[in-house]
């Protein structure tokens, strides 16, 4: 559990920082995916292990800056915003 979760960490700073000066600006954001994931086999969040609920990530997105992310990235987060409507 514990490589698998390095490996994590280590591929979300390298999607998310380029430079050493943003490492501080991530790390929360990083934190939160990471706390919020549900485990693959376990079916539960480290999140709701210690509070007993799930993480409230809100329900709407703002997108303001795309440029670190790639194509694909984007057009997830595009489809990420209409599966509410779907699913309704």
């Amino acid at each position: 559990m514990a490589e698998s979760l390095v490996k994590r960490l280590s591929d979300l700073i390298k999607i998310y920082i380029k430079t050493d000066s943003e490492i501080e600006d991530y790390l929360p954001l990083i934190e939160m995916i990471l706390r919020s994931t549900t485990h693959s086999k376990l079916k539960i969040s480290p999140h709701k292990v210690y509070f007993g609920s799930r993480m409230n990530l809100g329900d709407s997105f703002v997108l303001n800056n795309s440029s670190k992310l790639t194509s694909d990235q984007c057009s997830y987060f595009e489809w990420l915003l209409i599966v509410p409507e779907i699913l309704r």
